[in-house]
């Protein structure tokens, strides 16, 4: 018999994982926020020689920091499971990531080249053409003014449908790094079976435990951020250069973001373990 996942145990398990795992992996978030001050620092550096090493630098920095604190979590929250020590779990889940962050470049890639062919032949079509060339005004004017078409609805249609898609494959792959811990292997579109069938019901769960969470942590960065009178930030430490202030006070503003963020990033895996637990392990 197939099994079917459970909605309100699935919430309430990631929610009671999540203030399970909250203390004990502090530090590694705290470590996580320093990744993320660094990558803030880096893009101070924009003007300045060796400018793109110095983001680079920050990017990696800040990518191996989230990676470790997301390997801490998971160790937390699957006991007895993993390698014996967190840098061998680490290792395989920045493989993990790193793959399927290039098969989601590649992704987005396809799919530029295909819109922005797409809103070329509707632009032709509807008789919008500019003798401009590639000059951004005149492509913003060009698609405003294609958006009151018939083609623009046809644009806004296929746009929807690619959104779906895209939530659609990160739902069949959402267990790739749960599984890469829990079988101390690389794990990534071998989970794709797994997740067959469930991609209704783990939509509906993401709702509650992934897009709820970052909604609410989004909310309070951007309030306080307002409040201090700096512009609204991201919450993976988006650094606004042109801002006033010295960088200690971003620094901290940086920090207090991936803290007001720690439920979004807790409960999406503590969504992620329950998960395994029901649907993963008995594969």
């Amino acid at each position: 018999m197939a099994v079917k996942l459970r909605l309100r145990r699935t919430i309430a398990e990631s929610y009671d994982m999540a203030l399970r795992a909250a203390l004990p992996t502090l530090p590694y978030l705290l470590l996580f926020g320093g990744g993320m001050v660094i990558y803030a620092g880096s893009v101070r550096l924009a003007s300045e020689p060796y400018s793109f090493i110095a983001t680079l630098s920050g990017i990696l920095i800040a990518f191996a920091t989230g990676v470790l604190y997301s390997s801490s979590v998971y160790r937390q929250l699957l006991p007895g499971k993993g390698s014996n020590t967190l840098l061998s779990d680490f290792r395989r889940l920045i493989l993990a990531n790193l793959s399927v962050y290039i098969f989601s470049i590649f992704i987005l890639a396809v799919l530029t080249v295909f819109f922005s062919l797409v809103a070329g032949f509707l632009i032709g079509a509807a008789g919008l053409n500019s003798d401009t060339g590639s000059d951004p005004a005149e492509i913003a004017r060009l698609m405003s003014e294609l958006a009151t078409s018939p083609g623009g609805l046809l644009l806004y249609l296929l746009l929807a449908l690619a959104t779906a898609i895209i939530v659609w494959l990160m739902l069949r792959l959402f267990m790739f790094g749960v599984a890469t811990i829990a079988r101390s292997e690389v794990m990534i579109f071998r989970t794709w079976l797994w997740t067959r069938g469930h991609a209704a019901r783990l939509f509906l769960i993401a709702l509650v435990c992934v897009f709820l969470p970052f909604l609410i942590g989004q909310t309070l960065i951007a309030g306080l951020s307002e409040a201090l009178g700096y512009p609204p930030r991201l919450a993976f430490g988006q650094y606004s250069p042109e801002a006033a202030g010295s960088f200690g006070i971003e620094a901290g503003l940086t920090v207090l973001s991936v803290l007001l963020m720690a439920p979004f990033y807790l409960i999406g895996h503590g969504m992620a373990v329950s998960v395994w637990f029901q649907i993963g392990q008995k594969n």
